[in-house]
């Protein structure tokens, strides 16, 4: 009897979190985010394989996989230099606050 209570008490909690949400978080698709200095950008899926530096990166074994796999990929750095904000390197942050 307890079993079947708590069964019943997750498969509610489920039913109310997967049913109050709304349907464009299920429809969108993965994001980059990237927050630094109080700004925070978001990269788009979609937007980043729109790029004309997409790269295709060929590996012959997948880790995860253990197939040949191809990826299509944009340099971080790249991304980077787009941002409103400046991306301060760890070891500058570190300089900064020591001083």
């Amino acid at each position: 009897m307890p079993t079947t209570m708590i069964g019943l008490a997750v498969t509610l909690a489920f039913s109310l979190v997967a049913f109050t949400m709304p349907t464009s978080v299920w429809a969108a698709g993965p994001t980059l985010t990237v927050s630094a200095d109080g700004g925070v950008h978001i990269f788009d899926r979609d937007a980043l394989l729109a790029r004309t530096d997409v790269v295709e990166i060929t590996t012959s074994r997948d880790v995860a996989y253990r197939t040949p796999r191809t990826y299509r990929a944009v340099a971080l750095a790249k991304l980077f230099e787009e941002l409103p904000f400046r991306l301060m390197p760890w070891w500058e942050r570190q300089r900064k606050t020591a001083s």
